[in-house]
């Protein structure tokens, strides 16, 4: 890697700006069907798997961006090559990623009325005698990787590797970014599909192709799983709903990680008081091993074994509590040996045990609460925005209809023939500028519009719905509270 230091790709953490999370990946090929081509998908994934690769070699305290160089045997492992594949092979395709990487624009927003457009790369050196590629990161990317105090997301680089796709990339990082809330709301989806570089003109299509593969994914491969529910608007959807939770991948659970959480020390302390203690009722050592060597899966109930390792952490905390639980009981018993098993497997509590646990839930359930408050609070103002961002976009457009303002101003007049009226409008030279300047004849003009061309509201209208639904859970949840 960098500096000719050997660093473990699983340790590397890649940090990013939140607004280069949410930045887009415009996409603009199609078939006649209206469905995105990407003639390299594969060069497009492993561009985005080296990207994150770069960025997780930059230090939290560098001032500047530098030159990043990755050892190419390191790059060909990483990226889930053939160590026995012919080098010319992997220097072909090296060069493809890194012309995808400049070449591929982002679009980033970190204000409302700024847009950026930059590349993640602006050159690159293949170095075949030296065994290295070094890379030199856009200038412009500069503010959203460099001295970040907040507003920003960490990712373990080893959750990204496996990933089958871009796309399982980017929803990964979005995602990543709302893990501690649970929960992420979009309510356009075209936004949320030019944030992961698809631009599908069918949500069955973005469902199938894009959606439920990240799902499994990620479920297969990263720390995190989700869920989505869809919101509809008639029979069309159009808001997504993301519940995230806590995974272990199954590369983890595979390689049983669970079972060796604990240090070699830690371990062979552990075995050694089992071994003691169960060696006095003629239990083999090969069994002892065994018992332990099963880790979390001796608990037989998946239900309890998720509880036990959300208790306990490691399987060394989950064996202290089970022999503290033999040590309290009645000296007298017939079969300790047997009593310890039968606690290991059907996980055993003591009534403090019982008491933390549910003590701990408590705590977790005010936490999703709180969390569940402040996401209804979040989506709430966002649909309050786009109320009056659509409400100012829509009335223009209706004003800007000449025979449409003059029917509903004249209905407008017909309601309003009162002396007060009059002199209210005396003031004014035309109808247009009593209506750009009066709040009371603005205000009551439109609701004429509302009457004459309800078609034009529907949008308007669901937004509406949205936002009494989501104040009446916000009611709902407070009440609880």
């Amino acid at each position: 890697m960098q500096n000719n230091k050997k660093v473990e790709v699983q340790n590397l953490i890649a940090t990013q700006a939140n607004s280069l999370i949410e930045a887009t990946y415009p996409r603009v090929i199609k078939n006649k069907d209206g469905v995105i081509i990407d003639l390299d998908q594969k060069i497009s994934t492993r561009a985005h798997k080296v990207s994150r690769l770069i960025v997780s070699l930059i230090k939290p305290d560098d001032n500047d961006l530098r030159f990043y160089k990755i050892d190419i045997a390191t790059l060909k492992n990483y990226l889930g090559y053939r160590q026995e594949l012919n080098n010319g092979v992997f220097y072909q395709d090296l060069k493809e990623i890194a012309n995808r990487l400049n070449k591929q624009p982002i679009e980033i927003r970190p204000e409302k009325n700024r847009l950026i457009v930059a590349y993640f790369i602006s050159s690159y050196e293949l170095n075949t005698k030296t065994g290295q590629i070094e890379f030199e990161i856009s200038a412009k990317l500069k503010p959203f990787l460099l001295q970040l105090k907040n507003n920003f997301t960490s990712v373990q680089l080893a959750n990204i590797p496996k990933l089958s796709s871009g796309y399982s990339i980017r929803l990964y990082e979005i995602l990543s970014q709302y893990r501690t809330i649970g929960k992420r709301y979009f309510d356009d989806i075209a936004k949320l599909q030019g944030m992961l570089g698809s631009n599908y003109e069918q949500y069955g299509h973005f469902k199938a192709r894009i959606l439920d593969p990240a799902q499994k994914d990620m479920l297969k491969n990263t720390n995190i799983m989700f869920k989505y529910e869809e919101t509809k608007t008639g029979r069309k959807i159009t808001g997504l709903t993301f519940h995230i939770k806590d995974n272990t991948p199954a590369s983890e659970k595979e390689n049983n990680q669970l079972k060796i959480t604990f240090s070699t020390e830690a371990k062979r302390t552990l075995e050694n008081e089992l071994t003691k203690l169960l060696k006095q009722y003629n239990i083999s050592e090969k069994k002892i091993e065994a018992y332990i060597a099963q880790g979390f899966d001796i608990i037989k109930d998946e239900t309890r074994r998720q509880s036990a390792v959300m208790r306990c952490s490691d399987i060394n905390n989950y064996y202290k509590e089970k022999i503290l639980l033999l040590q309290a009981a009645k000296p007298e018993m017939d079969n300790p040996a047997g009593f310890l098993i039968k606690a290991l497997q059907e996980d055993w509590l003591t009534s403090k045990t019982t008491k933390d646990a549910t003590l701990q839930n408590v705590k977790k359930e005010k936490q999703d609460k709180f969390s569940q408050l402040r996401m209804l609070e979040m989506r709430m103002d966002a649909y309050e925005n786009q109320q009056t961002i659509l409400q100012i976009s829509l009335f223009e457009k209706l004003a800007s209809d000449e025979k449409l303002f003059t029917q509903a101003y004249s209905a407008f007049l017909k309601e309003n023939d009162s002396f007060l009226m009059k002199e209210v409008l005396r003031i004014y030279d035309s109808p247009m500028e009593a209506y750009n300047n009066s709040i009371m004849v603005s205000s009551i003009v439109q609701v004429h519009y509302q009457k004459i061309a309800p078609n034009a509201f529907e949008a308007l209208n669901a937004l509406k719905l949205k936002i009494k639904t989501t104040r009446e859970e916000l009611k709902k949840l407070k009440m609880k509270s």
